[in-house]
């Protein structure tokens, strides 16, 4: 999984690794995530200058919904309804989340060999939050610093040992989730934090 990683300016505190939605990434998905400013014009990367940012880069692989090669985490067939799966290969997007849930794992554990998994952040916007909630559900075994999920949707492919659960309701958990959301509808966001919140989570959902 190739990434694009935008190295501290001060003393390494913590590593965030956040994943770009369907069609983006790495590098578009960074560029345009670091443009945004706060209110006096400070970036992200100046009021966290002790963040480490990893940004992943889906594979480029043949999507059938548009009948194109594409950058996507897994095949779906319409982000209006994140929950449908092609017809014809029912279980071919929940193989493929599996195998992205897996392969950031090895991420985390990577920047977790340096700072400790209790630094780490993992997170994402759109199709690339919902891999790495899959990843913190699915695969994580250790308490991370914590999970930064937008415009996204729990995955129903899921299906959380209790063993790994114990470790997940130890991350504290942000959503954000715009009401007028034209691509991935605000209910999904509110099912995230009620799936999320029975499985013993502590979840901020902000809309």
């Amino acid at each position: 999984m190739a990434t694009q990683v935008k190295l501290p300016t001060a003393a390494h505190t913590h590593t965030i690794i956040h994943l770009h939605g369907l069609g983006s990434n790495a590098t578009e998905f960074a560029s345009e995530f670091f443009e945004s400013q706060i209110s006096d014009g400070r970036t992200l990367p100046e009021i966290l200058p002790s963040i480490k940012w990893v940004f992943p880069t889906a594979p480029v692989v043949y999507s059938a919904r548009f009948n194109v090669y594409m950058s996507q985490w897994f095949e779906m067939l319409s982000t209006f309804d994140p929950h449908d799966r092609l017809s014809t290969e029912p279980d071919k997007a929940d193989r493929q989340l599996a195998a992205a849930a897996k392969d950031l794992m090895q991420i985390v554990k990577t920047e977790a060999k340096t700072i400790g998994y209790d630094h780490v952040f993992l997170g994402g916007i759109s199709q690339g939050a919902a891999i790495a909630l899959h990843c913190l559900l699915e695969e994580v075994r250790t308490p991370l610093a914590g999970f930064i999920g937008l415009s996204t949707w729990l995955e129903k492919a899921s299906r959380v040992d209790p063993v790994v659960c114990k470790h997940c309701m130890q991350a504290n958990v942000f959503l954000g989730h715009a009401e007028d959301d034209g691509v991935v509808d605000i209910k999904y966001g509110r099912e995230a934090r009620d799936g999320l919140i029975e499985l013993g989570c502590c979840v901020d959902l902000q809309e």
